[in-house]
Order: C-alpha cells, then sequence, then structure tokens
C-alpha cells in the first residue's frame, strides 16, 4: 500500500492508502491468480490507477492556483506550485465540494498491453533466476542425509513486501526439499502403489532446514511496479541439484537417481570401501 501511495505522491511512511475486501459480483473480473504473477498484474494496474488519481489531483489544483499544470509538483502528500502547497485533501475537498463526484482512478493490464515495455509484449512476461546452497550432514553408517543450511538468491525484480517476498523464497526451497530426499511416485504393475498421504511422504516443517536465508537481488528489471517481478517459483527447482552436488561434495559419490535416500546413499557409500 505504501506504492500504491507513493506512485500517487505520499513519502512511504505516512500513505493513507487502504485496501477494502469486495464481493466477487463487485470487483473487476480476474482470470485467476497464479504463475506468481499477481503483484505483477495486479500491482502494475494499482500503479496506473494511482497514476490516474495523481493527475486529476494536478488538474484540480491546477484550477485552483490557477496555473499550467505543467508548473505543479506532487509529493509529500501535497502539491506544490511555487511557493505554494496545498493539501491533497484540500484539493479534493475544493474540486468535488460545490458539484459533488470524486476522484477516481482506473488501472488495467493486458498481457498484450503495448504501453508497457518489453515484457507484456512477450507470452512469457518475465523470467524467474535462482540460485541455491545447501550444507548437508551425512550419517555414514545410515547414509541418511541431513540438510542443514540452505541458502537462496533470487532475481525479484523489486521487492513490494518484504516479508511476503521473502516468505515465498523460502516457502519454495520448503516444498522442495521433499525432492532429493524422498518424495517418490512407485508403481506395480502399472499402478500407482503410494496415492495416499500416508504412502507419499511429504515434507513437513522438521525436514526444512534450521538454517535457512533468502537473499533477494532486486535488478528493478520486471515489468511489475517499480520493477518487481514474479518470484518463489524459481526457489523451488534449485534445491534438488543443490542438496545431490552437497551429497557428491560431503561424499564423493556421484549419485544421479533421485530422490537420496538413505538406502541409496548407504549403498553408494559401499562402492570401492
Amino acid at each position: 500500500m505504501a506504492s500504491i501511495g507513493q506512485t500517487a505522491g505520499n513519502p512511504p511512511a505516512t500513505s493513507p492508502a487502504r485496501t477494502t475486501t469486495c464481493a466477487a459480483s463487485l470487483s473487476p473480473l480476474d482470470q485467476r491468480t497464479s504463475s506468481s504473477r499477481s503483484t505483477v498484474h495486479a500491482g502494475a494496474a494499482i500503479q496506473r490507477a494511482a497514476e490516474e488519481v495523481r493527475r486529476q489531483l494536478l488538474v484540480a489544483a491546477a484550477d485552483l492556483l490557477n496555473v499550467d499544470v505543467a508548473l505543479l509538483e506532487r509529493r509529500d502528500g501535497a502539491v506544490h506550485g511555487g511557493p505554494r502547497r496545498l493539501s491533497a485533501a484540500h484539493v479534493v475537498n475544493a474540486a468535488t465540494s460545490r458539484f459533488g463526484g470524486e476522484i477516481i482512478g482506473y488501472g488495467h493490464v493486458m498481457p498484450t498491453d503495448t504501453e508497457t515495455p518489453n515484457a507484456f509484449r512477450m507470452r512469457t512476461g518475465y523470467w524467474e533466476g535462482s540460485i541455491g546452497a545447501a550444507k548437508v550432514a551425512v550419517d555414514p553408517e545410515t547414509g541418511e542425509v541431513e540438510v542443514v543450511r540452505y541458502i537462496t538468491v533470487g532475481d525479484t525484480g523489486r521487492i513490494i513486501n518484504p516479508q511476503s517476498a521473502h516468505g515465498q523464497e523460502e516457502g519454495g526451497v520448503a516444498m522442495a526439499v521433499g525432492t532429493p530426499l524422498f518424495e517418490s511416485c512407485d508403481f506395480e504393475s502399472g499402478a500407482f502403489a503410494n496415492p495416499s498421504p500416508i504412502d507419499y511422504r511429504l515434507p513437513t516443517t522438521l525436514d526444512v532446514p534450521s538454517d535457512l536465508h533468502s537473499i533477494s537481488f532486486e535488478s528493478g528489471k520486471g515489468p511489475g511496479p517499480f520493477g518487481a517481478k514474479g518470484l518463489g517459483e524459481s526457489s523451488i527447482i534449485t534445491v534438488a541439484p543443490a542438496i545431490a552436488n552437497a551429497v557428491y561434495w560431503a561424499t564423493g559419490r556421484r549419485i544421479r537417481e533421485l530422490p537420496l535416500t538413505p538406502a541409496k546413499v548407504w549403498r553408494a557409500l559401499q562402492d570401492d570401501a
């Protein structure tokens, strides 16, 4: 919300922007929330709506001050025109009190939008990039692998909500630790042999590395507001190769088939032992 207010001309720490929960029957249509693109698409639409509010405020202030709108500047929650300063609340009240009405901004974003530079003109709006590094402990007696530390680094474009961004990146790691360690689709006579949560083990909080960190590289080159990009999914992809490589460096055994179960790692340790 601070980003919306910043676009409209309010300082981030004092932005009066607020959100409200709307019924689906009243809200504008959106196809779905998916593909790590909500901040990019919805954020760009909100940013454009805020820019439209800013334009209307400047036009209204220019009329009140009897000056060219090009001479006005919107900053610090007010409209500045040379030595004169009008608060946003004063401009809104003066512009709407006589005949009524409201100052409303509309923002609209489509993947084929030619007004958005570069990315939205392509089928793929942006590419996520991520690097993962793992530190593991391998028990030579049992072959059990424990991930004791993991660091993920991702190109986030521009972070809009730091807490949510780091949660997405670290959540991707938490989802992915099962793939290299124990998740496996087993088949018997062509039938899926472990179709239930009891038989198909999924990661729990006990499997997440206790020392888990996410680092964000903000390139500012995404198509979203202020250069934001989607994030979270790319951190999933790097987990399996990072852990497999860590096991190799710990044991000197290159295991090329996942998952790295204790039995599989133990058998590899017996080779040329």
